[in-house]
């Protein structure tokens, strides 16, 4: 259900502010930030990132499959690299951290292939970054206390 929230969050943003700049990926930061959860299922955030990539690409972009194969490939580098890290290792902010990261290469990624609806350049990087900030910090505290109320 979260899923889809996440989703409209983002086309709403969208929509908001089409044509002024893009607006940060809070689908990918959704699905990123389940990755890192051990209780979910990953092959329903697979299909989950896939068909939130088709519908966002049948209302935005016009390039079938783009974003679903950019969605799936985040997920599964995310949790290919978050399983070499130590348990010890994985923390709030590094869990933050590689949410942004990732979603940085995903905005990368469409700006050299020009299919960001909403315009490309510096300025709108750094506003879909700073939009982006809230959740990545929710994201991070969030994941921090609970790892807190498990050890304890």
């Amino acid at each position: 259900m979260l899923y889809i929230i996440f989703w409209f969050l983002q086309d709403f943003f969208q929509v908001f502010l089409s044509g002024l700049l893009p607006t940060a990926d809070f689908f990918l930061l959704y699905l990123l930030f389940r990755v890192f959860d051990e209780e979910e299922s990953k092959v329903l955030l697979i299909w989950a990132a896939f068909a939130g990539g088709l519908v966002w690409d049948l209302r935005w972009t016009g390039f079938i499959g783009f974003t679903s194969v950019l969605y799936v490939l985040s997920i599964l580098s995310a949790e290919w690299i978050w399983s070499f890290i130590p348990e010890t290792g994985k923390t709030g902010f590094l869990l933050a951290f590689m949410i942004w990261i990732i979603s940085v290469f995903g905005y990368v990624v469409r700006t050299f292939a020009h299919l960001y609806p909403g315009g490309s350049g510096l300025d709108a990087f750094v506003f879909q970054q700073l939009i982006a900030i809230p959740a990545l910090v929710f994201f991070g505290i969030y994941y921090s206390r609970r790892v807190a109320i498990d050890n304890a």
